[in-house]
This record gives C-alpha cells, structure tokens and sequence, in this order.
C-alpha cells in the first residue's frame, strides 16, 4: 500500500507521536510511506502564523529528530509551491465572519477552514476581518496552494490512504478536501479515551455528530465488556469529572468550592442552570453545527431572560465556562452587558462550584456541551437547544424560544440516565492503544523512549551558540539575512 501522512502540528504532543506511531505500524507492514512535509513554504500556518523563523526551524528540527527515531524509510514530499494563486474577489469584498465562511474553491469550503483557525487563534468567534485581512489572505494562498500540491501528489503517488490531524483548521481541511475529490481514503487521527489512546475517524470529521452516535452505539453493543461492566465504565466517566480527575482533558473545576452557591440562591424559586460553552471549536466546522433558532448563545439568553422577566418565581444561572476565563472577545463582551432580574451570570474565574449549582437547580440548558449529558447522569432535566453528539432521546431538544419557555415552565422529569451511560462508556474506551509512544501526561510523553520536544538537540546546540555570542540580542535585520541567505534551509 502507499500511504501518506499530513506532517502539521508538530509542536503538540501527542500529535507528533500519534503521526510516529501510524507511520511505523505502515512501515511495518511494508507499507510505502510517503510525508507530506513544509519546508518554511507555507507563508502563514496554525504553528506560525507570521512565519517567524526559530519558530520554523523549531518545528523542522522535531520532525527530523522524529524521524530518526523510525525504522524503515519514508519518503518526504515538499509542497509544491509554483500554483498560481490570484485572490478570491469574494475575499476582498468580506465584511463579517460569516461572509468569509461562504468562501470557496472549487468544492473546497475554504472560507470555513480559514474561519476555524482563525477563530481558534484568536479566541474569538467575531473576530475583525479588517484588522487581520493580512494574515487571512496569506492563509487563503497558502491554503489553496496545499490543496492543489495535494491533489497533484495523490495523481502522481496514488496512495491508498491519507493520514492527516484534526480535520478542521484550514491547512488540514485542505488535505482532506483535496482526497475527496480525488476519490482517496481519509483517516483524521486524534486523541483517544485517554492519554494512552488515540483515535481514528475515516472518511469523517470527528466533528460528525451522526458518525459519532453510530461509533457511540456500536461500541455499546460490542462485545468488549459485559452490560455490568459497560454500566461501570460508563458511570465512572461521570464520576471522575465530578471530582475533578477526567481522564481525557484538564479538569475545569478543580480551582472551584464544590460547597458553594451563588449568595442570591433562593430554594423558593424554581432554578435553571445554562452552562454555556466557548465557541472556539464548533463556531465554523459546517452548517450542521449552526444555531437552530438564534445566533449565538447570548443572544438566547438575552431573548429567555426577556420572555421571563415578569415572573420573579424564576431564577437562570449562566455558568461561563472556565475555559473563557481571561478571553476578551465578542463572546465575553456581551457576557458582560447581560442583565436580568432573572438572571445571575457565574463569571468563568467564579470559585462557585459548577456541579454544587447543578446538583441544586430544577433544570438544565445547554447548547451541547458535555454538562448537558452530564446532567442526564445525575437524573436533572436536561434542556438541549443546540446540535449535540449526544443521543437526543436523553434530553428535552428544544426547536425555537416557545419550546424552551414550555419546557422550563413545565414539570419536566429526568429522562433514563442509559443513553448518558452509553455516552460515558464510549468516551472511555474510544481509540487504539500506543505501542511505541509512552505517555506522561496529557501534553508529555516518549515516543520510543525519546521526547520529541527536547530531543532536538542540534536546534538547541544552535541556539546556545547564538545566545553565547549575543547574537540574539541584535537586530531581527540579522535574522532576515540569515532566511534570505538560507531559505530556510540552514545546515543541521
């Protein structure tokens, strides 16, 4: 088989290592590996996005030590940059966010791709178009460019299969979209279950809600584990986030009092918690992850709070997810100026407990996050008024503001808590086990023994020279000397 791997986001363990190991395993097989590499040629990319050159060479320097790790030989593939790439008119005409999405080449949702980088660096799901209209143009050329190298290579190498990360950034989308319309098998790879575990999806986005509920119900009616230990598995997911030890991400909550309440809480009042979420990830992957029946999450509970503000029996509490705390963008902003009677927001940096106000309130909103589920667990209403990879027989799915508001005036039951177990069971056995990389947290790990990161040892050799002669301390003029002499090709 001929098998290419999309090298990108060399600067994230384990991503780097999942790259390794799937390489290795092909090699193994006797498999021809081919590398899709960038030599400095992409003029803007999600490690570097003003192409400064240590951070190029950085980069450069882990693929080399990773590779030497591999046994058997694979074959780099530069891209090939002599595409004639003229502007899209589109581009140039953009006012918002939203009219960059509806950009594309070819078949290729360009705009959706360069939107979701964008908006990930950023932090920012209305981030300004004008002010960065330089960057944008730069991802727009070099994006086009990679898709096109793509399709050129996938005619030249016809491989039988495409590795590539994620999926979703700009670059990646590229190499994906290139293989679809070349007819030519996909795998995503991405994390697993745990740190010890990663993930394949072929053909799909792992942002493809129906895709996921299929792997989420065929891995429940496997025969991996019997129904007692499926029901354990499942049910520890919760638990473990619940006391601040999640086995697949960074606790949130552990820099919170799981003993406290917001001062205003009333048990006279019936008590909704919206747990929002940030917008990063799922603000521009399709139109599938659009908001049903508003435009973001503020302008609903900006909308809610006005359809309730003459019944004071009511009370919302908006937690603001931890992960937004020190982000100053358009989400934020708006956050700031809610205002209700109604209404008390719970600022992400707030010690109050997000499971102490879950365990406590009447009923929950959400917009798909996994607190929603998560409250299904715990046997609480979970009103759900967004797209959502979990099943919707578990939740109360709301279809426009009226739906809501009879919702949260209504009695409502929790539903069966199975489909949550389902939901925790999957997300606790996904993926493939490593045989080559060995992790040491969720950032950190060897692969073959060796860490990637600090194994470049001729990079850092390099730059102790320079530090030593005070090289970095003059002028960037003399970097731009050394990238115009070398081209990025330095001798090490």
């Amino acid at each position: 088989m001929n098998i290419f791997v999309y090298s990108t986001h060399l600067k994230y363990t384990p991503h780097i290592e999942t790259e390794l190991e799937l390489m290795q395993l092909h090699l193994n097989k006797g498999d021809n590996v081919f590398r899709f590499i960038c030599n400095g040629d992409l003029s803007s990319c999600d490690m570097n996005q003003k192409h400064d050159l240590l951070t190029c060479l950085k980069c450069r320097d882990v693929r080399r030590c990773g590779s030497k790790l591999l046994d058997g030989k694979i074959i780099n593939l530069p891209i090939l940059k002599n595409q004639n790439i003229n502007l899209s008119q589109q581009l140039n005409q953009c006012e918002t966010v939203e009219d960059l999405k509806k950009i594309y080449y070819d078949n290729f949702d360009v705009g959706f791709a360069i939107s979701s980088t964008m908006i990930t660096m950023l932090r920012n799901p209305n981030f300004d178009l004008d002010s960065n209209k330089d960057i944008i143009k730069e991802y727009y050329k070099s994006t086009i460019t990679l898709y096109l190298s793509t399709i050129n290579y996938i005619k030249k190498h016809k491989p039988d299969r495409v590795y590539v990360f994620n999926g979703r950034f700009a670059h990646v989308r590229a190499v994906l979209r290139a293989c679809e319309i070349s007819g030519t098998e996909f795998v995503i790879h991405e994390r697993g279950c745990n740190k010890d575990h990663y993930d394949l999806f072929i053909n799909k986005l792992p942002h493809d809600k129906n895709y996921q509920i299929e792997r989420m119900e065929s891995a429940w009616l496997s025969d991996k584990h019997n129904l007692a230990e499926k029901e354990k598995i499942g049910s520890e997911f919760y638990i473990t986030r619940k006391t601040g030890n999640p086995k697949d991400w960074p606790s949130f909550t552990n820099e919170q009092d799981a003993s406290l309440l917001p001062k205003n809480f009333s048990r006279s009042k019936k008590n909704i918690v919206i747990f929002n979420s940030s917008m990063d990830e799922y603000a521009s992957i399709s139109e599938e992850w659009n908001y049903p029946f508003f435009e973001n999450q503020e302008e609903f509970v900006e909308k809610l709070m006005d359809m309730f503000k003459d019944d004071p029996e009511y009370h919302f509490y908006l937690r603001v997810h931890p992960n937004l705390k020190g982000v100053n963008n358009s989400q934020t902003d708006r956050i700031s100026k809610l205002s209700s009677n109604n209404l008390t927001v719970i600022p992400p940096d707030s010690k109050i407990g997000s499971y102490n106000i879950l365990d406590h309130c009447d009923q929950v909103i959400t917009f798909g996050s996994t607190m929603g589920i998560e409250a299904v667990y715990w046997k609480k209403p979970s009103i759900l008024v967004s797209t959502s990879f979990y099943n919707e027989e578990s939740v109360y799915l709301a279809k426009s503001y009226e739906q809501v508001c009879a919702y949260v005036k209504s009695d409502l039951l929790a539903k069966n808590n199975l489909g949550a177990i389902k939901y925790g069971y999957y997300h606790s056995v996904k993926g493939f086990s490593y045989k080559y990389f060995k992790a040491d947290s969720l950032f950190r790990g060897k692969f073959k023994g060796v860490d990637v990161m600090d194994a470049n040892s001729t990079f850092n050799t390099i730059i102790k020279k320079l530090y030593n002669i005070k090289f970095i301390g003059k002028p960037i003029a003399m970097y731009d000397a050394l990238y115009k002499k070398y081209k990025f090709r330095l001798p090490f």
